[in-house]
């Protein structure tokens, strides 16, 4: 439930809340690849670069075949992998 409604929050001036509900569906299941993912655009989308790499990486360790860096491209100060 934390992790779908982070969609509603992907909009400008809703990120902040968008990490709130995938730090709580994190310590409900660590091992959600994509709330680690989703959870690593809101931060790079708030300019928080150096919080989103470790998490875009603990998706990839996760789950490596989804969602694809693609999907949530990181800003140009961040290295892709």
């Amino acid at each position: 439930t934390y992790s779908n409604r982070d969609i509603s929050y992907s909009k400008p001036g809703q990120f902040q809340r968008a990490i709130h509900d995938h730090e709580i569906a994190i310590q409900l299941n660590r091992n959600d690849a994509l709330s680690y993912h989703h959870r690593s655009y809101a931060y790079d989308q708030l300019g928080q670069h150096k919080r989103a790499v470790p998490d875009y990486d603990k998706a990839i360790h996760r789950d490596p075949v989804a969602p694809s860096p693609e999907a949530f491209p990181l800003s140009n100060d961040v290295v892709h992998w």
